[in-house]
């Protein structure tokens, strides 16, 4: 397939597009463009895609790309964020693609950790590499670190399951690959129910390619008030669309793999639906999550008395009155933690099993990506979303 053999072997560093979808992004853009530009991988090209913004975020992104010439712009009307990605990855010339979000920050050494990670892997079937995070606030202050369940290769029913991702600026793939599957999907802004675009197109890559993984903390993924992913609601009803859409996609995967696969985006939509105060949706969850997967309500009940009886301990109480100073993200070690066991036995069980899946090809319904991929306009090539066949204005 093109490039993945460069990729693999010894050569010149090959070219990552960076690819920043921005709709009115002024608060954050100008930190965000930094932590790219400052990337010790130096090989990049920046493509900003102003997704019809009406703030300054325009002129921000024209004020670094006058001091640098590897950044471009490329002008589009406000069609959401994975039209935007559409957009991009249309334009971009690098055989390596890495989203961005405008208001997430990077690593210095992320890309060059994650290109290092996708050479080491020879063949095709390696179609990308991610990376952990780091929450942080509207300071750039760690709150907390993400997922830190670790896989690689076939990954399928893992990553369904677990979702170690959890963020739209921790994949780097190869671009041949992000278009084979089709880019971004739209349609679910469209629906209404926009904010899993990340995971659909996580799903759509590890259903055709082996990924491989970084285990450090190199994205500091930005929560507050006002993010796509604060809708909490929407989310809820994007995450059970996806996986339901998924599933469909992948009947080869047994029913009890099904079934906690579902739990799970269950547990993840009752839990929004609960902070959304949409308490139907919360109660239908619940019944639907109960029926499917008995023991994990069992398990959140017990946790829950547990973390009850914990707050209620005095010596807690007075702990609590004292917040724990914040580290700035970019300041944290990446490394930190990464070691630290990421979940208990329940979970533990669960992720054997499904590395067995995963390990036993269960997992795979599609025949090898390198007999896959069609030539190059032929009628088999993959279309992306309504976007990518748009002309944006570069600058």
């Amino acid at each position: 397939m093109h490039g993945s053999e460069e990729i693999a072997g010894d050569r010149q560093d090959p070219l990552v597009s960076i690819i920043i979808p921005a709709y009115n992004a002024e608060t954050y853009l100008a930190r965000t463009l930094r932590t790219a530009v400052h990337q010790s991988y130096r090989t990049v090209e920046i493509l900003i895609v102003n997704d019809g913004s009406t703030d300054s975020t325009l002129s921000i992104a024209q004020e670094f790309a006058a001091s640098d010439p590897r950044i471009r712009i490329l002008n589009t009307p406000n069609g959401g964020v994975a039209a935007a990605r559409n957009a991009g990855l249309a334009a971009a010339a690098g055989e390596l693609v890495a989203f961005l979000d405008a208001d997430d920050l990077w690593h210095p050494e992320k890309i060059r950790r994650q290109v290092d990670a996708l050479r080491s892997c020879n063949g095709p079937e390696w179609g990308a590499v991610f990376t952990l995070h780091r929450r942080i606030d509207e300071f750039d202050d760690v709150i907390s670190q993400g997922a830190t369940v670790i896989y690689s290769g076939d990954i399928l029913a893992r990553h369904f399951y677990f979702k170690s991702v959890g963020n739209g600026s921790a994949l780097l793939v190869r671009r041949d690959a992000a278009l084979a599957v089709g880019g971004y999907d739209s349609s679910y802004r469209a629906a209404g129910i926009g904010g899993c675009e990340d995971f659909d197109f996580e799903m759509k890559i590890v259903a055709r390619y082996k990924v491989a993984f970084v285990p450090e903390f190199l994205v500091g993924y930005r929560v507050y008030e006002g993010s796509m992913s604060s809708n909490r609601a929407r989310m809820a009803e994007g995450m059970i669309a996806t996986t339901r859409n998924h599933l469909e996609a992948n009947p080869q995967l047994s029913e009890e793999t099904r079934r906690w696969i579902m739990a799970g985006a269950l547990h993840y939509a009752r839990v929004n639906f609960l902070r959304a105060r949409r308490f139907d949706r919360f109660f239908a969850s619940t019944w639907e999550l109960a029926r499917l997967d008995p023991p994990v309500l069992l398990r959140m009940g017990k946790h829950f008395v547990m973390n009850l009886i914990g707050s209620l301990n005095p010596i807690r109480l007075l702990r609590n009155r004292e917040p724990e100073p914040r580290i700035p993200y970019l300041e944290a070690d990446p490394l930190e933690f990464a070691s630290r066991g990421p979940i208990g036995r329940f979970q533990t069980a669960r992720f054997q099993r499904l590395c067995e899946v995963d390990e036993s090809g269960l997992s795979r319904a599609l025949p090898d990506v390198a007999d896959m991929a069609p030539a190059q306009g032929s009628p088999g090539t993959p279309k992306l979303g309504a976007s990518v066949g748009s002309s944006p204005r570069v600058t």
